[in-house]
């Protein structure tokens, strides 16, 4: 399963809810999830996440097989980051 831009656009009270969904929908075994999503290095806002809360959020129901910090230019030539999560079930 891909995520791109889906996880941090879920309020706060609806991302275990989420979290539960992805876990179910993904096969028991080779299940993958790669999620990319907000940085806090981009500065504070509800949906913009630190490595420890995607590790507090996900570790429980999945196994990290790597964890990366990017940034990316936009057209603008503005820098955003984001964060690459590819866990497996």
């Amino acid at each position: 399963m891909f995520d791109m831009g889906c996880f941090h656009h879920v309020t706060v009270e609806d991302r275990e809810r989420f979290i539960q969904g992805v876990y179910r929908v993904l096969k028991p075994t080779e299940g993958l999830y790669l999620l990319t999503c907000f940085s806090d290095k981009n500065g504070y806002a509800w949906n913009h996440f630190k490595k420890e809360q995607l590790t507090q959020y996900f570790s429980s129901r999945f196994k990290f097989l790597s964890l990366k910090h990017f940034g990316s230019v936009e057209g603008d030539g503005y820098v955003r980051y984001f964060y690459s999560v590819l866990m497996e079930r």
